[in-house]
């Protein structure tokens, strides 16, 4: 807790504040110790003036870990003892320095990495030489060079220390170093949920290597995973997944395994109380999924189908956020998922990415009603089970129905809309926009309502529309609708001309609501006066007006 102070102002409060009554624009903090603030002195009118305050602790004045910062900050390093040194001081900026000092030696510094990595003075040191190990592996482009330094070090997979097990999981992922895929999945079941998610993202670097996918950092030729035991290795995993088992990829040296149990087991451990998993894991566990994918295509669904009758929601979950990332068709057989999240989950995804293979299933929602049991779990859910309450759920599921139905345009979709607009068990707010959808029908605005992104619809016919807002009024502006809708079916019948307008509206002048009352008096006043106009040049002699200034050359009055 920072205490009270931090937002109180007073200038005689001083508890918790380093300086007060300035202008401050930026922070530093520079070697030797302490702290630099730039003060701006005044407000936007430019003074010429400004200052730096410097505030330092008088009883650290002598600290020896400042003053050697402050010295290997301005010089550097003598040699690698003292680079290795380094990395174990407290001052971030020290470590680093010497971090990216050893990693410029390549090869010479290997050995004295390796050996701080696994007997390092502190976590610090250990952490930054595995970091280091990692730039050199992704710099050399030659195979095979530090096969045998990286398997001594994949016991620090298992490290008791979280960070270090971290940093070798990286490490194994950068490095490409595929003798280490029995090692990684092992490490799925740590307890450690940070563990997991490095081991995770690391094995799916070792797919990502097989398909091809490039590596922020590596400078290796796609298509080529290095470290491999056989140099026969890197043509053969270039090959499809099918491909590779059906020539028994066991005897070409060390292969890659999907490892979905492992993956399935990962994630309901992550989940604490039967709710949501750890999301860093689950984040990690769709990454992949993903490589696994792009290694393996197709022949990756029998290996996944035993994850979609997986009881755990999360590990469900991971599949369809790995086939949303790659906005795979299948995606829409999760919008009558059993768990809400993942209905939800479903919908947004083909909705908000436009996923139009799955348009029809969304769709077909509006008419056979919300996935029934998806409905009775959001319903029965104790309050804070789901970040959304089951009147949300509903609401967020069904606007993105509606929307849908609207951007595919067909001429049966202007019946469902129709009959969402007069449904009255869905929440009023999509009942009006199924509305709102057929008054912008043969216009369609070119910002999305949902995702307020722009997207480019053809002009429509209006014939269509008009006459589904026909079928819908009754039920739509009748006794007990929402006044909302009342008003959005009054605006969208203005716009689209509604036939018989001024009686359905003479209708409503009585309405109970005050909103209602308000929107028919303005469009009758309207409507009115254009009337007027049309009487004004039906009774006047057409020759004598089309000859005024104000009519336009080339415009032919009409008597009507």
């Amino acid at each position: 807790d920072a205490g009270p102070w931090m937002e109180d102002n007073r200038p005689d409060e001083k508890e918790g504040k380093l300086l007060w009554g300035l202008s401050p624009v930026d922070v530093a903090f520079p070697p030797g110790g302490g702290v630099v603030v730039a003060d701006w002195v005044e407000g936007w009118e430019k003074t010429g003036k400004g200052r730096l305050w410097r505030v330092t602790d008088p009883s650290a004045a002598g600290d020896a870990d400042a003053a050697s910062a402050a010295r290997w900050l301005a010089t550097g390093f003598e040699d690698i003892g003292a680079a290795l040194g380094a990395m174990a001081h407290p001052d971030l900026r020290v470590r680093q320095k010497a971090q990216f000092h050893l990693a410029s030696e390549g090869g010479d510094a290997w050995e004295p990495l390796a050996e701080a990595a696994l007997r390092g003075a502190n976590s610090f040191q250990r952490r930054h030489a595995l970091r280091a190990l990692g730039q050199i592996a992704r710099a050399d482009t030659s195979p095979h060079r530090w096969a045998d330094e990286l398997a001594g070090l994949l016991r620090l997979l298992d490290d008791a220390d979280p960070s270090v097990a971290v940093e070798a999981c990286r490490l194994m992922g950068e490095a490409r170093f595929v003798t280490a895929d029995a090692r990684l999945r092992r490490t799925f079941s740590h307890p450690n949920p940070r563990v997991v998610a490095a081991a995770l993202l690391a094995h799916a670097q070792l797919f990502r290597a097989i398909s091809g996918t490039p590596t922020k950092g590596s400078a290796q030729a796609l298509g080529s995973p290095r470290w491999q035991v056989s140099a026969m290795d890197s043509v053969v995993n270039a090959l499809p997944m099918a491909v590779r088992r059906w020539m028994g990829r066991s005897s070409r040296g060390p292969s890659l395994q999907w490892p979905l149990p492992e993956l399935a087991s990962a994630l309901s451990v992550s989940a604490s109380g039967g709710g949501p998993a750890d999301p860093v894991v689950r984040h990690a566990a769709v990454q992949h999924v993903v490589a696994m994918w792009m290694a393996s295509g197709q022949s990756l669904f029998p290996g996944i189908t035993p994850l979609l009758r997986q009881p755990d929601p999360n590990v469900r979950g991971v599949v369809l956020l790995a086939y949303r990332a790659l906005r795979l068709p299948e995606t829409a057989g999760f919008l009558d998922d059993g768990d809400p999240w993942l209905a939800l989950e479903a919908a947004r995804a083909v909705h908000d990415l436009g996923m139009e293979s799955g348009y029809r299933d969304l769709i077909q929602h509006l008419d056979t009603g919300l996935p029934r049991g998806a409905s009775a779990v959001v319903r029965a859910a104790p309050k804070g089970r789901y970040p959304f309450s089951a009147v949300e759920w509903e609401t967020f599921y069904l606007r993105r129905a509606v929307n849908a139905a609207y951007r595919r345009g067909t001429r049966e979709d202007l019946g469902t809309l129709a009959r969402a607009a007069m449904n009255g068990e869905w929440p009023e707010i999509v009942r009006v926009e199924a509305v709102q959808s057929l008054r912008d029908w043969p216009l369609p605005p070119r910002k999305d309502r949902l995702t307020g992104l722009a997207m480019t619809l053809p002009p429509r016919d209006d014939a269509g529309p008009r006459g589904a807002l026909s079928d819908a009024w009754e039920a739509s502006t009748g006794q007990g609708a929402p006044e909302g809708l009342v008003v959005a079916m009054v605006d969208a019948a203005r716009r689209l001309a509604l036939p018989g307008l001024g009686a359905r509206l003479a209708a409503l002048s009585n309405h109970p609501s005050p909103a209602v009352r308000k929107a028919v008096p303005a469009e009758s006043g309207r409507r009115a006066g254009a009337a007027r106009g049309v009487e004004q040049v039906a009774a006047g002699d057409l020759a004598a007006k089309q000859s005024q200034p104000g009519v336009a050359s080339g415009v032919q009055l009409r008597q009507v």
